[in-house]
């Protein structure tokens, strides 16, 4: 009869527990591993170690790098709703205050913005 236990994928560091060792099978998932390095840290922020066969936390340096990619995506995702062929609210929005903004701008005898410079604008204020 196969043992119940735990396991974790070594590459998604996906956590399972009460599993059937033989629906998780070596060497993608590692069967009943030291947890005790990430008690408490997100999984985001976990790595695996190949040699200890085990998880653990990222350095500072890896947790600032992988926040700083979900940031940027974040930002990337707002930003091409601008771009996106999709007539959502947000987009249709955008468009219209930025003709609004353009008309101002050329009643003032400025240079008109483009959607660039408003996904730009958009950006920096995320």
């Amino acid at each position: 009869m196969a043992g119940m236990g735990t396991a974790i994928h070594r590459t998604t560091l996906q956590f399972r527990t009460s599993v059937n060792n033989p629906d998780f099978p070596e060497p993608t998932w590692k069967w009943n591993p030291d947890m005790s390095q990430v008690g408490g840290v997100p999984i985001v922020h976990q790595k695996w170690n190949a040699v200890a066969e085990r998880p653990e936390p990222m350095t500072q340096a890896e947790m600032d790098a992988v926040d700083a990619a979900a940031v940027n995506a974040a930002k990337d995702e707002v930003e091409s709703q601008i771009d996106g062929t999709g007539y959502d609210l947000d987009r249709a929005l955008s468009l219209v205050m930025l003709d609004e903004i353009n008309a101002l701008r050329s009643n003032a005898g400025l240079s008109a913005r483009t959607t660039a410079q408003l996904k730009a604008a958009i950006r920096s204020k995320l």
